[in-house]
C-alpha cells in the first residue's frame, strides 16, 4: 500500500496525497497494534485487542503488566513493545523487579539470577533517587520479616542507591549487619518486628533467652525504640530479667509458689541485675512487683522483701560509684523511689485493707487490686476513689479507702464526689476518651442520677459540695457543644433531686420546649425569647396549634403544656380560649378513632389543672358528641367529676338504638362502676357487659370497693331494681367457692 501511494503521488493532487498518506499511517499503526494485541492475547495475556489499539493508557498498563512474568520470551516481548511504543524501559524493569519481590513463590536466588541476567540494577540505578523511593515504598514493605534472603537482597539494592538512612535513622548497611547477626542466632526471627519501635519491646521480651541475650545487648544501640531513640544494653537485659523471673530459663521451668522460692528466683537474677542501669531497675520492679502477675502470684510480704533487697542493691551501687557523682546520684534516687514503693507495700498490710481483700464482693476485690497496683500514685488513687463513687456510690466504702490512702492525697469524700461529677461531664463531651470502664455498663446520666440521689441522702456529710456540684452542672448545661437532649436530661435530674438553681429553671423550660418542638417540627427553631414569659409562650402555643395536622402534633403540644407553667386566664378569655380546650377541640376535629382515643388521654392531663373547669369540659364534650362515638362520648363525660355530664352521657346512651362491642371497652365499663352508674344504665344494652366485667373483676386479688358485688347489689337495690339486685345476690351466694371464676359466673348469669 505504501508503494501504491508513493507511485501515484506524482500525478495526484498534492493535498489529497498527503491526506491519504496520513490515513494510511493511522490505519497501519492501528493494524500493528491490533496484531500485537492478538499476539499478547494468544500468549495468555487476557488482552482486549480493540481497547489495546485505541487506548494508550490501557496499552501502557498492559505492556507493564506482561512484564510481570518469569517467561523470558514474554518478557522480551514486553521489552520490544516498550521500545516500539516509547514506554520508558526504566518503568518496565522496575515493574518486573517489584513483581519478583512480591511473589512469595519466587526465591531470592531466582531474583538474583534475573537481576544479573537482564542487568536490571544497571538500568534502574540510572535514576537512583527514584529507584530508592520505589524500593522503600513498594518493595521493602511487602517483604516478610522472616524472609531473610529477600530482605538482604532488598537492603543491598538500597545500599547501592547511596546507603541513606531510613525513617528509623538506620542505614541499609547497618540493617544488613544486624540481620546477618540475628538470623545466625535465631533462624525464624522476624526482623521487621525487632526493628519496629511499636512492637520491638514486646517481641524482644518474647524471643530473648539465655543464649541470645548477650547478642541482642551488643547490638542494642542499633535497634530503634519509641520517640526516635535506640535501645541500650541495659534494656535488653531487663527484658530477659523480667521474663526469667516469672518463666525461668526453660519452657518447663518450675514456677515458684512459696515466698522462699520466689526469693530464690530473685537471687538467681542477681547477675542480670548487675547489668541494669537505675532506670531499668525501676522498670524491673514495676514489672515483677507491681504487675497483675505479681499481684496474683506473690504475697504482699514476699513482694515487700524483694523490694527491700533491691533497695539495698541500689544503695550499694550508689556507694560504689561515689567517684562518679552523676551515676551515684542516679542510684541514690532510684533507692529513694524504691523506698516509697516499699512504704506503699507496707501500707497494703494495714488491717483494713487486709479485710477488704478478703471481701466476697467482687467489686471490692477489684478496688483492692487497683489500690495495690497504684503504687500510692496520687492521681491513680484519686481515679480509684472517683470510680467508687461512679460505680456505687458507697460513702462508707469510700471513707474506708480514703483512710488507707497516704496523707498527701488530701481528699475528703466530697472531693471524690466532685471528681466523679467532673468525670461524667468529660465523658459526655468526649465519650471515646474515657478510661473508666463503668460507662460500658451504665450511661453517664445514670451515674449522675445515682450520685445526686446519694448526695440528697447524705446531706449532712456532703452538704458543703451541693452548691459546687449544682454550679458545675448548671454551667455545663449551657455548653453549646453538649447536645440539647443531654443538657435537658441533666437539668431534669437537678430538678428531680432539688439541686437546680432558680436562675436555671428558665433554661430547663427552654430545653424542654426545644426537645419537644425539634422532635415534632424538625425545621422549627425555638429561641429563649419565645419562652421567657407567659405572653410569648401563648404566642408560640397558638403558632404551633395552627401547624397541628396529625395526632402526634397535638400529643407533642400537650407535652409542652405539661412542661410549661399554667397560663393565667385574662378577663377577656372565654372557655374556648383556654389552651387545653383549644388543643382538645382541635384534636377531636380530626375525626379519627386514634384522635378521639388520644383526646381522652390528654383530657385526663387537662383535668389536673384547676383552671380547666366545668365549662371547658362541657365544650370538649360537645365537640366529642359531634363525632357520634358512644365509646368516646361516654368516656369524655365519665372521666370528669361533673355529674351533669354523666347524666347527659347516660341519656345519650339510652337513646342509642343498638350497642355493639365497638361501643365499649374495659376502661369504660370500669368508669361506669366507678361513677356508680350501673342502675342508670340498667335499661340499656350496656348493662350486661357491665355485669360480666364486674364478675370478671372478682378474680382480682386486689379489688377497689366500687368493683365488689356487694357495692353494686346495694346500688341496684337502693335505685329500686330489687329483682336485678336479687339476681346478682343469688349469683354471688349460690356459686360454690370452687366455681367462683369468671367463666363459671358468666355461665350462671346466662342461665
Amino acid at each position: 500500500m505504501r508503494n501504491t501511494v508513493d507511485a501515484s503521488s506524482c500525478s495526484a493532487d498534492g493535498n489529497n496525497c498527503e491526506k491519504y498518506f496520513e490515513m494510511l499511517q493511522k490505519y497501519d499503526k492501528m493494524l500493528y497494534d491490533f496484531v500485537q494485541a492478538e499476539i499478547l492475547h494468544s500468549i495468555g495475556g487476557g488482552v482486549d485487542a480493540t481497547r489495546f489499539a485505541n487506548d494508550d493508557v490501557y496499552k501502557r498498563d498492559t505492556i507493564l503488566g506482561i512484564s510481570m512474568t518469569l517467561d523470558d520470551g514474554v518478557f522480551q516481548t514486553a521489552l520490544s513493545l516498550a521500545v516500539h511504543y516509547s514506554i520508558p524501559q526504566w518503568d518496565l524493569y522496575m515493574t518486573h523487579l517489584e513483581y519478583l519481590f512480591s511473589e512469595s513463590s519466587i526465591s531470592a536466588a531466582v531474583i538474583k539470577e534475573r537481576i544479573e541476567k537482564f542487568k536490571i540494577c544497571e538500568k534502574l540505578l540510572q535514576h537512583k533517587k527514584a529507584f530508592e523511593t520505589r524500593l522503600k515504598d513498594y518493595i521493602y514493605p511487602g517483604v516478610s520479616g522472616k524472609d531473610h534472603e529477600k530482605l538482604l537482597m532488598c537492603l543491598s539494592l538500597l545500599e547501592d542507591c547511596g546507603d541513606n538512612e531510613d525513617y528509623l535513622k538506620v542505614k541499609p548497611s547497618v540493617h544488613k549487619k544486624l540481620l546477618n547477626k540475628f538470623k545466625a542466632a535465631m533462624k525464624n526471627i522476624d526482623y521487621k518486628k525487632v526493628m519496629s519501635p511499636d512492637l520491638s519491646a514486646i517481641y524482644l521480651t518474647d524471643i530473648v533467652n539465655d543464649s541470645n541475650v548477650h547478642m541482642f545487648a551488643k547490638v542494642a544501640s542499633d535497634i530503634p525504640k519509641k520517640n526516635g531513640v535506640f535501645y541500650e544494653p541495659s534494656n535488653i537485659y531487663r527484658f530477659w530479667a523480667q521474663k526469667y523471673f516469672f518463666e525461668g530459663n526453660a519452657p518447663n521451668s518450675k514456677i515458684p509458689t512459696t515466698k522462699s522460692e520466689w526469693l530464690h528466683r530473685y537471687e538467681s537474677c542477681s547477675n542480670l541485675l548487675q547489668r541494669l542501669d537505675p532506670a531499668d531497675v525501676l522498670e524491673l520492679v514495676n514489672y515483677i512487683i507491681f504487675s497483675e502477675k505479681a499481684f496474683e502470684k506473690m504475697s504482699v510480704d514476699c513482694r515487700s522483701d524483694i523490694v527491700k533487697r533491691i533497695i539495698k542493691f541500689c544503695r550499694g551501687k550508689s556507694s560504689m560509684h561515689k567517684s562518679n557523682i552523676l551515676l551515684s546520684t542516679e542510684w541514690s534516687e532510684a533507692a529513694s523511689s524504691l523506698n516509697a514503693l516499699h512504704l506503699h507495700l507496707q501500707r497494703l498490710e494495714d488491717e483494713t485493707l487486709v479485710q477488704l481483700r478478703d471481701s466476697f464482693d467482687p467489686k471490692v476485690k477489684v478496688y483492692c487490686k487497683e489500690f495495690d497496683l497504684s503504687k500510692s500514685d496520687i492521681e491513680k488513687l484519686q481515679c480509684l476513689l472517683a470510680r467508687i463513687v461512679l460505680e456505687g456510690p458507697d460513702l462508707d466504702l469510700l471513707k474506708t479507702f480514703i483512710s488507707c490512702c497516704p496523707s498527701e492525697i488530701g481528699w475528703e469524700p466530697s472531693d471524690a464526689y466532685m471528681k466523679a461529677i467532673d468525670v461524667i461531664c468529660e465523658q459526655i463531651k468526649h465519650p471515646l476518651n474515657s478510661s473508666f470502664t463503668c460507662f460500658k455498663e451504665i450511661s453517664p446520666i445514670q451515674a449522675l442520677e445515682a450520685i445526686l440521689q446519694d448526695m440528697t441522702k447524705q446531706q449532712e456529710e456532703l452538704m458543703m459540695i451541693e452548691g459546687m456540684a449544682t454550679e458545675i452542672l448548671n454551667e455545663f448545661c449551657q455548653d453549646s457543644e453538649v447536645p440539647v437532649a443531654t443538657r435537658l436530661s441533666i437539668l431534669q435530674l437537678l430538678e428531680k433531686t432539688n439541686f437546680i438553681s432558680p436562675e436555671y429553671c428558665d433554661l430547663l423550660l427552654l430545653y424542654r420546649t426545644q426537645a419537644v418542638v425539634s422532635s415534632t417540627w424538625p425545621g422549627l427553631q425555638v429561641s429563649e425569647e419565645e419562652v421567657k414569659d407567659e405572653f410569648q409562650r401563648k404566642l408560640l402555643f397558638d403558632s404551633l396549634l395552627c401547624q397541628c395536622q396529625a395526632v402526634e402534633h397535638f400529643s407533642s403540644l400537650s407535652k409542652l403544656l405539661s412542661h410549661w407553667p399554667p397560663f393565667t386566664p385574662s378577663e377577656s378569655w372565654s372557655c374556648c380560649d383556654e389552651p387545653w380546650t383549644k388543643l382538645l377541640c382541635g384534636l377531636v376535629s380530626l375525626s379519627t378513632k386514634e384522635a378521639l382515643s388520644t383526646a381522652m388521654n390528654i383530657l385526663e392531663k387537662a383535668l389536673s389543672y384547676p383552671k380547666f373547669g366545668f365549662e371547658n369540659c362541657q365544650e370538649v364534650f360537645q365537640k366529642v358528641k359531634e363525632q357520634n362515638s358512644i365509646l368516646h362520648i361516654m368516656k369524655c363525660a365519665l372521666i370528669t367529676n361533673h355529674d351533669s355530664l354523666h347524666s347527659k352521657a347516660v341519656d345519650l346512651l339510652g337513646n342509642a338504638t343498638q350497642i355493639t362491642t365497638d361501643d365499649y371497652d374495659s376502661e369504660l365499663l370500669d368508669l361506669i362502676l366507678k361513677r356508680s352508674l350501673t342502675a342508670q344504665i340498667i335499661s340499656t344494652d350496656l348493662y350486661k357487659p357491665v355485669i360480666e366485667f364486674l364478675l370478671h373483676c372478682q378474680d382480682d386479688r386486689v379489688q377497689e370497693d366500687y368493683k365488689t358485688m356487694d357495692t353494686v347489689i346495694k346500688e341496684l337495690h337502693e335505685a329500686g331494681y330489687c329483682f336485678e339486685a336479687g339476681s346478682l345476690a343469688l349469683i354471688k351466694n349460690s356459686i360454690h367457692t370452687g366455681l367462683s371464676t369468671f367463666s363459671s359466673a358468666i355461665r350462671v348469669l346466662r342461665e
